[in-house]
């Protein structure tokens, strides 16, 4: 045997009595880092509640990464900002574009008025495609969603639009462009609009369904019109337009390149651009760092520190390293539901055929039916990245990732708002 070979040899023999020695993860393990909790008249209770409450007194920035939309998402994230509102928070990221950010601004000016506006908003614009209800703005499609927002504006909070304007807003945000137009001026671009406004009907009433095909159609279609270019441009000369017109242009490439399945390039684009609008954001307001405080709710992937799933340095990376620069601390949270209710049953997501693929598969078998379950993560770097364990590539990316993660009680469907 050569002297490579040899060498060779002795390294993979101390690499298998290595990994023989080093135990792997198991529930009971986990288990001690769990904590239940409930919420009770829209406020966290029970052991765990008070260990979040004790890191959200502690952070300037916390991340809140949402997956579901549904009813105890809602629950939990007004539950949070009704804490957050009493450690000095008073200011919201939300993903939902820009263009519609405008249109939420608009429309919430009054927190009581909160759930009436959103209701007709989205009586106005929701679509019916092959026997879904889709709405203009799906983040505030339900009255769950709505309440929480309405939490949020009656204690004066203010928000930061970011993300990418749904592709079903399309006909939303081409009103709003036309409701810009000074009255004296309106019957001048009255024929173009209505013009472009007719061709969206068409065209959104022909969708088969929500497929990449089927957007792909839709967006090509859009993007060929010549009424809808001629009418970008008019409307562009319109004070105040032109951040609904970037909104608007972005959302039809994205969801193009998203019908087109160039994955990659739309994910890379939205990823930057989102740190760019956030960045703008915060220097126009004047945000300082170093004492005020941030609450951001977005898709969770896009919340983890390090690179997200999809491979991109994210906001939430971006503000973890902020709150450092400034000597301040942050917190990120993940939803991961285990069980809910389909069709009055309840169903066990470990039980679904994609379960194996969930990253946070080692964790959702803590949840429970009947409570909710915080698990803290922070004190597993110590215990298991310097201890005798194996990890998994999943397991050492949410630990990496995420300082809780919480897994609600029995889940249900949130109720559209219209």
């Amino acid at each position: 045997m050569s002297k490579v070979s040899k060498s060779l040899s002795c390294v993979l023999i101390a690499f298998s009595v290595t990994a023989m020695g080093q135990d792997s993860l198991n529930l009971e393990d986990l288990k001690a880092f769990s904590y239940p909790f409930n919420i009770l008249e829209g406020e966290f209770v029970g052991a765990g509640s008070e260990r979040l409450k004790a890191a959200i007194a502690e952070a300037h920035i916390t991340l809140l990464g949402n997956n579901n939309r549904s009813v105890l998402e809602a629950e939990f994230t007004n539950a949070l900002i009704t804490e957050l509102n009493q450690n000095d928070y008073n200011t919201m990221v939300l993903e939902v574009g820009p263009g519609a950010g405008i249109v939420l601004d608009k429309r919430s000016k009054t927190s009581r008025k909160t759930l009436s506006n959103l209701k007709a908003l989205n009586q106005q614009y929701t679509l019916n495609i092959d026997n879904r209800r889709v709405t203009p703005i799906p983040d505030f499609r339900t009255i769950e969603a709505a309440t929480y927002l309405q939490n949020a504006i009656k204690n004066e909070w203010s928000f930061i639009a970011i993300g990418t304007d749904h592709w079903t807003g399309v006909k939303l945000l081409i009103d709003e462009l036309y409701a810009n137009v000074s009255e004296i001026h309106k019957p001048v671009h009255l024929a173009l609009y209505q013009k472009t406004r007719s061709e969206l009907d068409s065209l959104l009433s022909a969708l088969k369904g929500q497929k990449n095909e089927d957007l792909l159609l839709l967006t090509s279609a859009i993007k060929a019109s010549s009424h809808y270019k001629q009418f970008l441009k008019k409307m562009s000369t319109i004070p105040g337009n032109r951040p609904l017109i970037e909104a608007l242009q972005f959302s039809i490439d994205y969801w193009w390149m998203y019908g087109n399945k160039e994955f990659y390039k739309k994910n890379e684009l939205s990823s930057q651009r989102n740190k760019k609008l956030l960045t703008k954001s915060l220097i126009d307001r004047k945000f300082d760092f170093s004492k005020e405080k941030l609450f951001v709710n977005m898709w969770r992937n896009h919340l983890s520190k390090g690179t997200t799933i999809n491979g991109f340095y994210g906001v939430g990376n971006m503000l973890l390293e902020l709150a450092a620069f400034h000597g301040n601390k942050s917190m990120s949270i993940a939803i991961a539901r285990r069980y809910y209710e389909e069709e009055n049953t309840i169903k066990d997501g470990v039980d679904s055929a994609h379960f194996k693929w969930n990253r946070f598969k080692e964790l959702i078998p803590l949840g429970q039916k009947d409570e909710w379950i915080l698990i803290d993560l922070r004190p597993f770097k110590e215990r298991y990245f310097y201890g005798p364990y194996q990890l998994t590539t999943a397991m050492h990316q949410l630990i990496q990732g995420y300082d809780f993660v919480v897994i609600p009680k029995t889940d249900r469907q949130a109720t559209i708002n219209d």
